[in-house]
């Protein structure tokens, strides 16, 4: 194949942090090319995954060529330590300044510029309710039209 390289994201599932070791480590080995590393952060699972309520949870950046993915995703799914892995090829990749960014302006209550520039909701009326009409008799009904057409 052509020596032409592409970018991929890697999000990862990870029993212990230590684990992350053996991702970068596959990476290495392959000689991809690292070009950013997420932080890795503790969740909980929304169902057990092969017997683990909790997991770490990471991302990273590479770039490789195409034809080697298959093998590299296969050798990576049979490691003890990875819960679930899935490749993402031609990511929109953040630097560490935009993620830097993003965790401060959700921190300090910042809006996003998109949320900015929306229009501000219409203030609304609150809803009277109007008193209902007395039920009448037909006789009551009667006597009342009596009046009004004398």
């Amino acid at each position: 194949m052509q020596d032409e390289t592409r970018n991929y994201e890697i999000g990862f599932l990870l029993k212990s942090e230590e684990d992350r070791k053996v991702i970068f480590g596959a990476i290495e080995r392959a000689e991809f090319g690292l070009l950013n590393e997420g932080q890795v952060s503790s969740m909980k699972l929304a169902y057990p995954i092969k017997k683990q309520n909790f997991a770490q949870f990471g991302y990273a950046y590479f770039s490789a060529e195409p034809d080697k993915i298959e093998e590299f995703k296969k050798e990576l799914s049979m490691t003890p330590g990875v819960l679930r892995l899935t490749i993402f090829a031609n990511p929109v990749i953040k630097t560490k300044e935009d993620e830097a960014r993003a965790e401060r302006a959700y921190f300090e209550n910042e809006k996003p510029a998109e949320a900015q520039k929306t229009q501000p909701m219409k203030e609304r009326r609150p809803v009277v309710k109007q008193p209902r009409a007395e039920t009448l008799s037909n006789e009551d009904l009667e006597k009342k039209l009596e009046e009004i057409l004398k």
